[in-house]
């Protein structure tokens, strides 16, 4: 048998469904198999590490097999398939991660999964309030919001494709042992390295403000702003309304965003919509969804211009994203 990730960090390796079962728990809290479990032919595997702040792990159930948790908004959860398919249902969302999509779940709720007969998963559960202090580091000033991760994490993005490579290569040396990871100064860095690239490649409801064109000098008022338009696209603002939420006159909130964001509020609004759009779209399938009902979401109420809109910045039509995500 080849090498398997974190292979020298077994934590259950067998075909009973209540050992699986109780073994699985212990490890990832509230997760529980679904449907009758006496006709599963399992051949599962559970690999884990534990650090400060994450812990790495492989999963496989080695058949088809569905399964839940619930999850808490103490932690992050990101899983990548590195065999098989995930389709994972959050909420009222579903889609499919393979070798090339990952999943990326941050809030409280529901998570149920399908796995494929071949299906095995590197996952990372990270600790929230670990990731926060990062944050809150990059952007000099205080988490408020809840950080809230778009759920579907797409390895052709330069930026998440070279986290991944990291992430992968993490666990590598996590397995081999009696390397610099064994160093409790220098697992804390590697982990750091993670938890900011992680925020610095996933889109996230803070990702405006670690953008390069939001220099140090920019001043509060904007980036307050910056973070009401991320954090709700959906809703009807105004320049006016805008600038009274943060606290400025109108011309000097439009001053501000000319300066430092290179934009206008709305449209740097228009943009913060058609992201979020995107990542639904990407998200979902025809078959539980319509684009107009997507757009109609995230604040945008002429379709004609929204279509316009979404091509000029992605170089497809809505419609080609939602039918290549099904």
């Amino acid at each position: 048998m080849p090498e398997l990730p974190l292979d020298r960090h077994v934590v259950v390796c067998s075909t009973d469904s209540d050992d699986v079962s109780g073994q699985f728990a212990r490890e990832l809290p509230a997760h529980r198999l679904e449907g009758n479990t006496e006709d599963l032919r399992l051949n599962a595997r559970l690999h884990a590490v534990r650090l400060p702040h994450i812990v790495a792990l492989y999963l496989a159930y080695g058949c088809e097999v569905r399964s839940s948790y619930d999850h808490t908004a103490t932690s992050v959860w990101i899983q990548m398939p590195v065999s098989g398919s995930l389709r994972m249902q959050v909420s009222d969302t579903e889609f499919v991660c393979t070798t090339g999509q990952a999943s990326v779940t941050s809030a409280s709720g529901r998570v149920a999964m399908t796995w494929s007969h071949d299906c095995a998963t590197l996952a990372f559960r990270i600790e929230r309030r670990a990731l926060e202090d990062e944050l809150e580091s990059l952007i000099d000033g205080p988490v408020e919001q809840p950080l809230r991760f778009e759920p579907v994490m797409d390895l052709a993005s330069e930026r998440v494709r070279s986290w991944f490579a990291i992430a992968t290569s993490f666990t590598e040396e996590l397995n081999a042992g009696s390397g610099l990871l064994e160093h409790p100064r220098v697992v804390t860095h590697a982990e750091r390295l993670l938890l900011r690239g992680l925020l610095l490649s996933q889109p996230h409801s803070y990702s405006a403000l670690l953008r390069d064109e939001l220099p140090e000098s920019t001043p509060w008022h904007v980036r307050a702003a910056v973070r009401l338009l991320e954090d709700r696209p959906e809703h009807s603002y105004t320049a006016v309304s805008l600038a009274r939420d943060v606290g400025v006159g109108a011309r000097a909130l439009q001053d501000g965003f000319r300066q430092y964001v290179h934009a206008s509020p709305m449209q740097f609004l228009r943009g913060a919509r058609l992201n979020r759009v995107r990542a639904d779209l990407l998200a979902t399938t025809p078959a539980t969804t319509t684009v107009a009902d997507i757009a109609h979401r995230w604040g945008f109420a002429h379709l004609g211009r929204f279509a316009q809109y979404y091509r000029a910045r992605y170089g497809e039509s809505p419609s080609d994203t939602l039918r290549a995500s099904g």
